[in-house]
């Protein structure tokens, strides 16, 4: 793979996608200057760990995040889930999430919106709970993570 190949997939041609190994898609799914049409495709690539990439690339837009907020695989829901372009609806969504890991992903994260914190904190899975309530300690120490749920 060529250096002029791996640019021409970065910035002109989705169509070129097909023809690149994994770790070149990987890479070019992490690329702050790749195109949208790109990142359309990678979005629903074949592999799991380039999706994820598209969900962490802090240029794949809302409609991307929205997307993959449904994939089959939970480290790239739990990657949309901490990208700070997701909007609120689909983090609602990804905290009723049916992975444990995915809500506890969010449960950890300083920047899940309080609101979502809260609603973690009243979760089923007593490790998802507690974490949200810690979480909420910390971003919200006026408001005792115990009172959340």
């Amino acid at each position: 793979m060529t250096t002029l190949m791996l640019l021409n997939a970065i910035c002109l041609m989705p169509e070129s996608l097909d023809n690149l190994p994994v770790r070149e898609r990987y890479i070019t799914a992490g690329s702050e200057t790749v195109s949208v049409e790109v990142l359309e495709q990678l979005a629903i690539d074949e592999c799991e760990r380039v999706r994820r990439r598209v969900a962490e690339n802090p240029q794949t837009p809302e409609r991307i995040l929205v997307h993959l907020a449904t994939d089959s695989d939970y480290d790239v829901r739990l990657s949309v889930a901490e990208h700070p372009a997701t909007p609120p609806f689909v983090l609602e969504f990804l905290a009723l999430d049916s992975c444990a890991d995915v809500r506890f992903g969010m449960a950890e994260n300083p920047d899940t919106p309080l609101h979502i914190l809260s609603v973690l904190a009243q979760d089923h899975n007593p490790f998802v709970a507690h974490r949200a309530k810690k979480t909420i300690g910390l971003v919200a120490p006026h408001t005792n993570g115990a009172d959340a749920a």
